[in-house]
């Protein structure tokens, strides 16, 4: 699935799962429970790890993968050589390899 900046932007706004879920809903796109919490989990990760870069904290290991081509999320269990599919928005919800 991919989504536009304007819908990543207006995800990162949200507080817990249920309200990304209503937004997804509006935004024409259904999402399952399970998918609405990975994709909430993961954008928090990923807002965590841009405001640790941004006040210039070192990034563990686990973090500098992610960033440097590594899994995209914990969600994901693949190591994706070139562009992975959910590295633009850094999500691969379950179930999708």
């Amino acid at each position: 699935m991919k989504f536009t900046a304007e819908q990543i932007a207006k995800a990162a706004k949200c507080t817990d799962a249920q309200e990304l879920q209503a937004l997804a809903k509006n935004e024409g796109i259904e999402l399952t429970d399970a998918e609405a919490e990975n994709y909430f989990l993961a954008l928090k990760e990923s807002a965590n790890t841009l405001d640790r870069i941004a006040n210039g904290e070192e990034l563990d290991d686990e973090a500098l993968e992610k960033v440097a081509g590594g899994k995209c999320t914990e969600f994901c269990d693949r190591n994706c050589p070139g562009r992975c599919p959910g590295r633009n928005i850094g999500i691969i919800p379950l179930g999708q390899r």
